[in-house]
């Protein structure tokens, strides 16, 4: 009978049995795991063989942890796990029975999450603290991230907040990986070479950004850095310093550069003699002389014609101003305005005044485009002196007298030009006053019985004899230039002295010479040579004469004969 039961128990017991011989599931598995954090995964199965069972748990394919078991019943194999993400594992169980040679396998997916994402961060190890204007601003230094597997992949250049430009890769900074023991820090070198032509002058902020391949970022080395405006350059080109002739005109050329391109002010100057600039006159109208820039704010060319119209030394610049006010001259150029026109010739020279030792000599004045300076005085061809531009004579002195002087005159104007000399006048001093010698060597001539010739010997003078005057009985009677005079108009029988006196051409007269006495002859009506008044009153006289005698004398007093007379000379008629 008991037999019997054993038989049905154990039949009821077949037929409750599963279909299967070994099942396999995962009885503690989490779904997702944080970056790096560690979970736990399980897996159990459950078989009814007699003999045993194996159950093998894989992770990604590998083998992470088992069991193995005799007899029917559960096994158990499970691990403790830390994943970096993101990533999914998949994990495989598998569970084997011994008696019927059957197995079961299950599949779990955790999903690891990604890490959280530390930004990168660097160091600006150079920059700039000052800029031109117009230049460029280097900096450099390195950007790494602690993740493992995020690399720095660039840097951003931030000037004033904003994001101006990428730093270039400056390659592996071995340095920066050994100090931070990190092998993996690749490519964390960085550099910049950015220009600041857009920056305004003045101060300015520069940091930087780094971003990682995971889209992290993070902003460092904050610092300011300084713009500063560059001076213009200005050159003169054109002209030299020259000397040039009264009216001239020139072209004045000037070449002005800026870094950074704000040229606001680019003049020509000029200075005149004076020493006025000339800051916006005296340009041919329409040109260009001062003002903005000709050409671009940076590179400025500008030209003027101007005419140099006053005598003297002028001076020629260019300057250039800068949006910063900054001033700059360029070299300034010496132009030497002279006259090269001579005044003209002085004319119409003239003496008065004439002495024996001075005289004073005049001329016409000279004429000249500018104005007269000086007239040179010139005797015998040598200098002696000189005129302002206005005063037309000179006295000349310290001459001798009585001789001749060779006289000229020259002009000269206010910028140095001088005329040739004028026509020569000669001008002859006056001598010394000196008498001439008394004339002596009286003589009469052609004796008629009214009228006879008076002669005598010349004078002589140091400066020449011009006139005789010829005086009868002390009475001036005429004056002639020669050595004789015929005297007429005379009564008969009368008795003259005659003397004469000489004068030269200054003036002086001789002393009055010594008297001649010249007797007319009688009047003779009946011509008995003996005269009227002698008729009838002559007692006797001695009618002989002396051989070759012109006049002898008689004896006795005749009646006729003057009171007092003593003597009666009778001129023999022929001799």
């Amino acid at each position: 009978m008991k037999k019997h039961s054993l038989v049905l128990v154990l039949s009821i017991t077949a037929l409750l049995l599963p279909l299967w011989a070994v099942d396999v599931w995962f009885s503690a598995a989490p779904g997702s795991a944080g970056n790096g954090a560690g979970y736990y995964i399980e897996a159990t199965s459950v078989t009814y063989s007699p003999e045993g069972s194996d159950l093998w748990l894989y992770k990604n394919g590998s083998y992470a942890a088992g069991s193995s078991g005799y007899g029917g019943g559960y096994l158990s194999a499970g691990t403790t796990q830390a994943d970096g993400g993101p990533q999914t594992i998949e994990y495989y169980a598998e569970a084997w029975d011994w008696y019927y040679y059957e197995s079961a396998s299950a599949w779990h997916y955790i999903t690891i999450d990604p890490p959280a994402n530390t930004p990168p961060f660097g160091v600006c190890d150079y920059a700039h603290a000052a800029v031109p204007a117009g230049g460029n601003m280097y900096a450099a230094g390195w950007a790494v991230d602690n993740e493992v597997g995020a690399p720095v992949v660039r840097v951003d250049i931030l000037i004033d907040g904003n994001d101006v430009a990428d730093a270039d890769n400056g390659g592996d900074r071995w340095d920066v990986a050994d100090a931070f023991g990190r092998p993996d820090y690749r490519y964390s070198g960085w550099g910049i070479n950015y220009n600041v032509g857009s920056l305004g002058v003045g101060t300015h902020t520069l940091e930087f950004r780094a971003w990682d391949n995971e889209g992290a970022s993070g902003t460092f080395g904050y610092r300011t850095f300084e713009v500063t405006n560059s001076s213009p350059d200005i050159t003169l080109l054109a002209p030299a310093a020259q000397v040039v002739a009264l009216g001239a005109t020139l072209t004045i050329t000037s070449h002005a550069t800026d870094p950074d391109g704000d040229i606001t002010w680019h003049n020509l100057d000029i200075q005149r003699p004076n020493g006025t600039w000339n800051f916006q006159g005296g340009f041919a109208s329409g040109e260009p002389y001062s003002g903005g820039p000709v050409g671009s704010g940076g590179d400025s060319t500008r030209s003027a014609t101007f005419t140099f119209d006053e005598i003297g030394t002028w001076y020629v610049r260019s300057w250039v101003s800068d949006s910063a006010g900054q001033n700059l001259h360029s070299a300034t150029v010496a132009i030497t305005v002279v006259d090269n026109v001579p005044p003209s010739i002085p004319s119409g020279l003239f003496a008065t005044s004439i002495t024996t030792n001075s005289f004073t000599l005049n001329w016409q004045a000279s004429t000249d485009n500018v104005g007269m300076a000086y007239h040179h005085v010139y005797r015998n061809g040598t200098y002696i002196g000189s005129t302002n531009g206005t005063q037309t004579s000179l006295p000349i002195s310290s001459l001798t007298s009585g001789t001749t002087y060779n006289m000229t005159v020259q002009a000269q104007d206010l910028a140095g030009n001088q005329s040739a000399q004028s026509v020569v006048l000669p001008v002859t001093t006056t001598v010394v006053p000196s008498p001439p010698t008394v004339p002596t060597g009286l003589t009469v001539s052609n004796l008629a019985a009214t009228s006879f010739t008076l002669n005598w010997n010349a004078s002589t003078d140091n400066i020449g004899v011009t006139q005789y005057e010829v005086y009868k009985n002390g009475v001036l009677y005429g004056a002639t230039a020669s050595t004789s005079l015929n005297i007429t108009n005379l009564s008969t029988g009368t008795a003259h002295t005659m003397t004469v006196r000489a004068r030269d051409a200054e003036g002086s007269w001789s002393a009055l010479s010594a008297g001649l006495s010249v007797a007319m002859a009688a009047s003779d009506t009946n011509g008995n040579g003996v005269a009227d008044w002698l008729e009838g009153s002559l007692t006797s006289y001695d009618a002989s004469f002396s051989t070759n005698a012109t006049a002898d004398t008689l004896s006795g007093t005749p009646a006729g004969a003057g009171a007092g007379a003593t003597k009666l000379t009778v001129l023999q008629p022929g001799k």
